[in-house]
């Protein structure tokens, strides 16, 4: 690298938008800057998003709803054990009975949901289906009393995060950089360059003072963070 300079931006010191989804103000460039070429160096990223939201999809089939009626876990922060009592509760609401237990194999780490008193299905799109151990969208009956995860459980809601800049061309996307979660379920993500060069990207704009930030999932989805700041730290350099 020849000339260079950092950046350090913080979603709490935007001039306008949400702490996903927001533009600042950069620091002057120098007059004479001939940067090309846009690195991410470091990152803060507190998992502050809820890992259920009540859009959430799951649907029940049993003697009380044999058309199929919609469950809803409220959104919020959940682990493993208070998601399974969650989803009992919400169960037997749609049920209109006690029938349903939700319970966590503590030798397979697996969800098992139970009803002693009649066959049921059920039915879960992605994130639900995912925190349960079972396939997305296919319709699921219980077998001797009780539907099994067959997966382990997993209760991080994103694989990946995306983060966007309007000055980024990755390719012909705005893609800067794609973190990865992983640790608890709470806690920070953070990210630091082992080699600012190799994960650069074109840098499209050297004398706007205007950066625009947001941060979505792997389908381009927004995430919301809750209003909790996120924290960048960017490299502007040129590369001859």
């Amino acid at each position: 690298m020849s000339q260079r300079k950092i950046y350090s931006i913080n979603s709490d010191n935007k001039i306008n938008g949400t702490s996903n989804d927001f533009q600042a103000l950069l620091q002057t460039h120098p007059s004479d800057n001939k940067f090309n070429r846009m690195s991410l160096l470091s990152c803060l990223i507190s998992k502050t998003y809820f890992n259920i939201l009540s859009t959430d999809r799951l649907t029940l089939t049993d003697s009380v709803n044999p058309a199929g009626a919609p469950v809803f876990v409220p959104s919020g922060f959940y682990t493993a054990t208070s998601f399974a009592a969650a989803l009992a509760s919400a169960l037997n609401v749609v049920s209109a009975s006690t029938n349903y237990t939700v319970f966590i194999n503590s030798l397979t780490l697996t969800m098992v949901i139970d009803n002693s008193v009649e066959a049921f299905t059920i039915n879960a799109g992605k994130y639900l289906a995912q925190y349960i151990g079972i396939v997305q969208d296919v319709i699921l009956s219980s077998v001797a009393d009780e539907i099994v995860g067959t997966r382990m459980l997993n209760m991080q809601r994103y694989s990946e995060l995306q983060i966007h800049c309007n000055l980024a061309n990755n390719f012909n996307d705005d893609i800067l950089y794609t973190v990865f979660p992983s640790g608890d379920a709470i806690g920070d993500i953070t990210f630091t360059a082992e080699d600012p060069e190799a994960t650069s990207v074109v840098l499209t704009d050297n004398r706007t003072n205007i950066i625009k930030i947001t941060v979505t999932d792997g389908n381009g989805l927004a995430v919301d963070f809750n209003d909790q700041d996120i924290k960048l730290i960017l490299l502007m350099w040129e590369q001859k």
